[in-house]
């Protein structure tokens, strides 16, 4: 059965990342993409609105034992979860079907450009494309 990941991006854009690249999951909900992206060998941190829900759902999940390192932050605003990254820069960030939930989807694009690094990478998905394109202006 392919991952979830493997449905978003191929697999060819994982292998320009080295194994212990930092991955943000921002709106990581269930953890499915951390976790795929903790196998591929990122070390991921995974930002959602409830970090008691998120250790929940970790523990539904076999992490790898590969060197990298999964770490959790909770807060009651996704955005306000950003400034608990210790100033970490991240090689990727994912947005998968999360910018449809918030009120300025450009503000926090812009703020999750300063947390990448200059050559980070960000892979977004939002559920009716055309709606939301037009609205951010791609």
């Amino acid at each position: 059965m392919a991952s979830s990941i493997d449905g978003r991006l191929s697999r060819k854009r994982f292998l320009r990342f080295q194994l212990g690249a930092r991955a943000l999951d921002f709106g990581a909900g269930s953890l499915r993409e951390s976790f795929d992206l903790a196998v591929r060998g990122f070390s991921v941190t995974s930002i959602d609105l409830n970090g008691e829900l998120l250790g929940s759902y970790k523990s539904d999940y076999s992490w790898p034992d590969n060197g990298t390192t999964h770490e959790l932050i909770g807060s009651d605003h996704l955005t306000d979860g950003l400034s608990k990254t210790d100033g970490k820069k991240f090689d990727l960030v994912t947005c998968f079907d999360v910018l449809e939930h918030i009120d300025n989807p450009r503000a926090v694009l812009r703020e999750l450009r300063t947390h990448m690094k200059d050559d980070g990478k960000i892979f977004i998905t939002v559920p009716t494309e055309d709606r939301y394109s037009k609205s951010l202006g791609v």
